[in-house]
């Protein structure tokens, strides 16, 4: 533990990793302990398989392309990730208050069973996210500019786990991974070379441009806190 310089762990949602994690005692990290970054992507996916849950059943809702209502408000929760984390309470009660869909609002007779899912899927969120320091600390992403997903390292794990298929003994297991070093570092090289930048698919190009942009204008006070998520889950839309 004395050897350990870590200041951050990026992990996604998996509630052990992330407890063993809080209960390492390090005395080389600042405050005795490990700063855990979630992951951006994980956490959209927990949103959407909650909604899907037994108990919420808002997955089809979600899914339907004509009600934009429900989609652009789960966005918007999304989008609270890349605000300072001082902001995302007070966004959050104002999206609450001014733009849930008027259709699951409470007391609507019409979409009863959706607005009992809808208000299940509220106290989750608040519950689990907002409320629980650790969480809402993890999937926090604002002033990580370089990275907001890991799962570039769930893509390592699979193809590791591909190169072991046989159970190979041991210097078999060392080459493997001395040749699978050699070409992440080929790999990591491409990816940074400018030729490489330049030949990114478009549609990538432009994401990266436009969250740049938006995110710079935040930062200038040309637009406010919900303007920010607003124009966030808009592009997500949009790009899907």
């Amino acid at each position: 533990r004395e050897t350990i310089a870590w200041t951050h762990a990026s992990i996604d949602c998996e509630d052990g990793l992330q407890e063993a994690f809080l209960h390492l005692d390090l005395p080389n990290c600042p405050n005795n302990r490990i700063t855990l970054d979630g992951c951006v992507f994980h956490f959209a996916q927990c949103l959407h398989r909650k909604l899907q849950s037994e108990s919420i059943n808002l997955g089809r809702i979600y899914k339907n392309s004509s009600n934009s209502g429900l989609k652009g408000f789960i966005k918007k929760l999304i989008a609270l990730a890349f605000l300072p984390i001082d902001q995302i309470k007070e966004s959050y009660q104002f999206l609450v208050d001014h733009e849930v869909p008027a259709s699951f609002n409470k007391g609507n007779e019409e979409e009863n069973n959706h607005s009992t899912g809808f208000q299940r899927f509220q106290e989750y969120f608040v519950t689990f996210w907002l409320e629980n320091p650790t969480n809402i600390e993890k999937f926090n992403c604002f002033n990580r500019l370089d990275y907001r997903t890991n799962i570039d390292m769930e893509n390592l794990n699979l193809k590791f786990r591909k190169l072991m298929y046989d159970s190979p003994h041991l210097w078999t297991f060392l080459r493997r991974v001395t040749e699978m070093d050699y070409s992440m570092y080929q790999d990591e090289i491409q990816f940074n070379s400018e030729a490489n930048a330049q030949g990114r698919r478009r549609m990538d190009r432009r994401k990266e441009i436009a969250s740049a942009k938006m995110r710079a204008r935040y930062v200038a006070g040309e637009i406010n806190s919900v303007e920010y998520v607003r124009e966030l889950s808009q592009r997500m839309i949009e790009m899907e």
